[in-house]
């Protein structure tokens, strides 16, 4: 994982939207690896059953590749 991080660093998340567009799995990888941590929190915060936070943050992921062609292309990070 550490090394998709560094390589994540190295994309904005318009380079990875624009990578996850094209079908690529290391776009969708470090996408993954830059914010499921994070979003897993917020989703546990929420809703503090760890299996019902896992179903939700995998669910999200999957709507997010399945509809990456809606997203708008930013220079901002997906947190904002």
């Amino acid at each position: 994982m550490g090394s998709t991080v560094f390589k994540a660093a190295m994309f904005s998340d318009a380079d990875l939207v624009q990578l996850v567009r094209i079908k690529s799995r290391a776009g969708m990888t470090m996408i993954y690896d830059a914010y499921a941590r994070a979003l897993f929190l917020a989703i546990f915060r929420i809703l503090p059953i760890q299996e019902e936070a896992e179903e939700i943050l995998e669910q999200t992921f999957l709507q997010i590749y399945r509809s990456v062609e809606t997203f708008p292309i930013r220079d901002e990070s997906f947190f904002t």
